[in-house]
């Protein structure tokens, strides 16, 4: 388990990790960002819609953390899930100046 990580600490272990454990809270897209196998649940309440949303897509989320365990099966699902997930594409710029240019001012 890692806290208080810096910024630089924190992206040099996701590239070496293997399957990322990690709440359902920004930390979490930054290891989709990084095309990394993830289980993810929370620990806090506003964490919760965006585990829902990762489970209604098929991730492995345990919900509440402090509640549940991860098994073998969910970390084989986590490895099989990973490889069909397409949400972080490295596009997002593209799409949001689209976005802007159909703005009407």
């Amino acid at each position: 388990v890692f806290q208080n990580l810096s910024e630089d600490e924190m992206i040099n272990l996701i590239v070496r990790t293997d399957l990322a454990v990690v709440p359902s809270s920004t930390i979490l897209f930054e290891v989709i960002a990084l095309h990394k196998p993830f289980i993810t649940g929370y620990y806090a309440k506003n964490q919760i819609e965006v585990a829902e949303y990762f489970r209604s897509n098929g991730a492995v989320v345990k919900g509440d953390f402090k509640k549940n365990r991860i098994t073998h099966e969910d970390i084989q699902t986590a490895y099989d899930f990973n490889g069909t997930f397409q949400q972080v594409d490295g596009l997002s710029h593209q799409r949001i100046l689209a976005a802007f240019k159909e703005l009407r001012i």
